[in-house]
């Protein structure tokens, strides 16, 4: 299995949640922003890893995924409502997964969170869109044919 197989994974678990499918839950493309498809949006992309040596021909590595959930700013009360609200039915809803569906992935869990960023398009007219991160740490190993 790839990194790239992996965030698969963990797209379509998103987009099967019940506040998000394939319009407003993407891979690494930010331009979803302005489709209009939502007020809200998930996007994926690849975060910080690691890889080591498990055994003599075994590498395993931990991956990050992070998950950028965004809310468009309407008001005060119930923009940060609505991202909170979506943040955790995401972070539910992705618990019972600790393998992503994959017999490859070795443990996925849901380790942690980013603080909510209000994100200005111009400093004059207040925020646009509230946002907040969800990390996802998942392991792999995978074997190594050695070239000497």
């Amino acid at each position: 299995m790839s990194y790239k197989d992996g965030e698969e994974l963990i797209l379509e678990l998103v987009q099967g949640s019940p506040d998000f499918a394939s319009g407003n839950a993407v891979r690494g493309k930010w331009g979803v922003l302005n489709s209009g498809n939502s007020d809200h949006y998930a996007i994926i992309y690849r975060g910080p890893y690691l890889r080591n040596w498990a055994g003599m021909k075994i590498i395993e590595t931990e991956w990050r995924t992070i998950i950028q959930v965004w809310q468009r700013y309407k008001d005060e009360f119930t923009s940060y409502e609505a991202l909170t609200g979506y943040v955790d039915d995401l972070m539910t809803y992705l618990d019972p997964y600790r393998k992503l569906t994959s017999a490859t992935i070795l443990d996925a869990n849901v380790v942690g969170g980013g603080e909510i960023v209000t994100e200005w398009r111009n400093n004059s007219d207040g925020p646009s869109w509230l946002k907040q991160e969800i990390y996802i740490d998942w392991k792999e190993q995978s074997n190594v044919t050695f070239a000497e």
